[in-house]
């Protein structure tokens, strides 16, 4: 580290100038990046589910981009009912943004396509009663379109298949509320637009709006914190800097490579500032306390380099190193988002350990030292030793009650079970969700299932056999718990049959299929490709409760695919994929967690060239995993997304600070190898900085427990908890486990 003091010491412009050119850089990309929450992009891997969905929705289309407007009332066939919901679905289809509207205003009555279900409002009374009994058993209607109680509408809007930026998608659902709002005003009936479009959109304006809000006030709340704890705001400045130009890089890099941000890498500008800001922390404390011993500022900024510069490189490199071993990780999304992590944590690491020195050996430098601290602060320095030196009296008993509770701890967490929901991340007072649940209740949920079927080339959609089969998952899918109305070319046949249609007389009435537009047809059967899907209504109750089902139905199609040679049988869909892949994708980025600890351990014994030290500092990082992980379980709570990105934070916090206090320990123990005196010195050295660390951290992360998004409330709490847990783990325990297993250095090392 001295090559790099001396080059910040005698470049001071070169380098500035090179700071400030990529900060231009950085903010030109910041312009430049978007926003992807795309759940099929979150789960994208080389796998044979997501080929198979990708491959059906190239084939029948997306099963994402319905928006649904659900409609209530308690007489919804009455004709003042009816006929608002006839001007909502007429304003709706007037929109230029929207391919298609599709509705019980669609639909002909069984067996008559010339009259259409529902009657024109010129109608008497009992008229809408009739259509209400016909509309409750037809086969087109019933459980899709119209709830079993007749009192849920849904009305299906379908937005273009081609890919939409979010701010068209936001329009065309602001516009589609306000229609609703507009028709059904003073009525009795209500109506709430919903579907996946409508998740994106309140998901995405939320964030963007709860992010700015808690991000300003979270920063105000720990700038002040910090400036009570330094009591000067240019110390608070120079310790802010460098980690903001270094999350500044970074997303700036994003932005010009055209990586866009998601539900997962969001948390990568927090995660970078934490772990830069802890080691601006430790390089400012060291600066004010050359200062105070009366050092020129330069030369106390060159010192800090030297001092701390190898602490500040090793948490850099061992973040970098954990994140990037996501490279091999199964799940795009987890790849891309290890790979920048990784990156990151280079670029803050260049930004603080420039930034940091250099302000501080400008003017910036001398108001950040008050005169008070200067005179008497650094003459003071048995706080540390009064408060810790009483607790290492009971170093060992210490060590094996954390040792159990270890124990106790890892046996909990391993009780922690993926799950994930669509509706997760938004409030659940939002119109969307509350659209969602109601629907869930009326029709099993508007999330789907589906099953993929293709025949052979010896057989045609009018065979008997065929239809046998496909009435055949229509049972299969009524009788699994969790799965709803199934839905397909069945269905079809149906409306333009007698009730009482055998399999002969439904394949005869195929050729009828072709009244029905090319477009509409092809979104469940393809002829010219021998394919069709069977979709069913799945509920939002989470990945880990569907995926049985899942698994009952798929076992259910593998015997009928016994049974009738000829046909091949899959189940796919977004909801499917989904529930298959957050165990995948959990457990990849828990797998980067436990790789990122096994790479400290490495790292630390490697560069401290101590296997002691290296087993040692594994409980102090891992402890705040372990907490919060069995907090969860404690809790009866899935491990959820934003809890696993919790983690990574969890982790950078812990390691930053063990390996600043192993750094200083393992430098203060050379000086006359008694143990308990070097724990002493480092609590003196480094405490001071992790607690400051800790608060500030504390209070902009408990600003952010307040929001109403309850993604943004897990990750607050559980970043939180973490941060007390790492604080309890690097002055409490990892001191404990110092002195309980640390020999004394030989000699000839404390020589040299």
């Amino acid at each position: 580290m001295n090559r790099l003091s001396e080059f910040i010491e005698r470049r001071r412009l070169v380098l500035a100038v090179l700071l400030a050119l990529a900060t231009c850089f950085g903010l030109v990309g910041i312009s430049q990046i978007r926003f992807d929450f795309e759940p099929q992009a979150m789960f994208r891997q080389n796998s044979g589910d997501f080929a198979l969905l990708r491959q059906v929705t190239e084939e029948f289309g997306p099963d994402d981009k319905d928006l649904l407007i659900v409609i209530e009332c308690e007489d919804m066939f009455s004709p003042e009912s009816l006929a608002i919901v006839r001007t909502l679905v007429e304003r709706t289809d007037e929109l230029p943004e929207i391919d298609d509207v599709f509705s019980i205003f669609d639909m002909r009555r069984r067996n008559l396509p010339a009259l259409p279900l529902i009657p024109s409002p010129r109608f008497q009374r009992e008229h809408f009663e009739a259509a209400r009994k016909r509309a409750l058993n037809h086969p087109l209607v019933a459980g899709h379109l119209l709830s079993s109680d007749g009192c849920t509408m849904l009305v299906i809007v379908r937005l273009p298949e081609e890919p939409l930026p979010i701010s068209r998608v936001a329009h065309i659902v602001e516009r589609l509320r306000q229609i609703v709002h507009d028709c059904t005003t003073a009525s009795e009936v209500r109506a709430r637009v919903t579907g996946h479009p409508a998740i994106w959109v309140d998901l995405f304006s939320n964030s963007q709006r709860e992010t700015l809000k808690f991000s300003g006030l979270g920063s105000l709340v720990a700038v002040v914190i910090a400036i009570i704890l330094f009591r000067r705001p240019a110390a608070v400045v120079i310790a802010v800097a460098g980690p903001v130009l270094g999350v500044t890089f970074t997303i700036g890099g994003m932005g010009f490579l055209g990586e866009p941000l998601n539900g997962i890498n969001t948390v990568i500008p927090t995660l970078l500032f934490v772990i830069g800001f802890t080691d601006s922390i430790h390089l400012l404390m060291d600066f004010r306390r050359s200062c105070a011993a009366s050092i020129p500022r330069r030369v106390a900024a060159k010192r800090a380099v030297r001092h701390l510069g190898l602490a500040c490189a090793l948490t850099s490199l061992t973040t970098a190193i954990g994140f990037g071993s996501l490279a091999l990780a199964d799940t795009e999304s987890v790849r891309r988002f290890g790979i920048t992590a990784a990156a990151g944590a280079i670029l803050t690491f260049f930004s603080v350990i420039s930034v940091v020195p250099l302000l501080a050996s400008t003017w910036l430098g001398k108001l950040a030292v008050p005169q008070r601290i200067v005179a008497t602060k650094w003459q003071q320095r048995t706080i540390w030793i009064r408060a810790m030196a009483p607790l290492l009296n009971y170093a060992r008993p210490l060590t094996i009650v954390t040792g159990l509770f270890a124990v106790f701890l890892l046996f909990s967490a391993m009780q922690l079970s993926p799950d994930i929901r669509l509706t997760e991340a938004i409030p659940h007072d939002f119109e969307t969700t509350r659209a969602m649940n109601h629907c869930d209740r009326a029709f099993g949920g508007i999330l789907f299932a589906y099953v993929l079927l293709e025949w052979s080339e010896s057989d045609d959609l009018d065979s008997e056999e065929l239809i046998g089969v496909v009435q055949s998952i229509h049972r299969l899918i009524d009788d699994e718990p969790l799965t709803r109305s199934p839905a397909s070319v069945l269905n079809l046949l149906q409306s333009v049959s007698r009730p009482d249609a055998d399999l002969r007389d439904l394949a005869n009435r195929v050729p009828r299929l072709s009244r029905i537009p090319t477009t509409n047809l092809q979104r469940i059967v393809r002829r010219d490709l021998r394919r069709l899907l069977i979709s069913a209504h799945v509920p939002d109750t989470g990945a880990a409760a569907l995926e049985p089902g899942f698994q009952r139905i798929e076992a259910g199609l593998q015997k009928l695919e016994r049974a009738h040679s000829g046909f091949q049988l899959q189940l796919t869909g977004t909801s499917v994929v989904a529930a298959r892949n957050v165990s995948i994708l959990i457990s990849d980025l828990m797998k980067s967690l436990g790789m990122a600890a096994v790479i400290v351990f490495l790292v630390i014994t490697v560069v401290f060239r101590s296997i002691r030290l290296g087993l040692v500092s594994i409980f102090p990082n891992a402890f705040p995993l372990l907490l919060t992980a069995a907090l969860l379980v404690w809790a009866q709570e899935p491990l959820r997304l934003a809890g696993v990105v919790s983690f990574s934070l969890c982790l950078g916090i812990a390691v930053d600070d063990t390996i600043h206090f192993l750094v200083r320990f393992q430098r203060e123990q050379l000086i006359d190898g008694d143990v308990r005196s070097a724990v002493l010195r480092s609590f003196e050295a480094v405490g001071t900085p992790i607690m400051m660390t800790s608060l500030i951290l504390l209070g902009g992360l408990g600003v952010m427990i307040t929001s109403n998004m309850p993604a943004v409330r897990l990750f607050a709490t559980l970043s939180s908890i973490a941060v007390i847990a790492a604080l309890i783990g690097d002055l409490l325990i990892l001191p404990a486990l110092l002195v309980t297993f640390v020999p004394r250095p030989r000699e000839d090392a404390r020589a040299h």
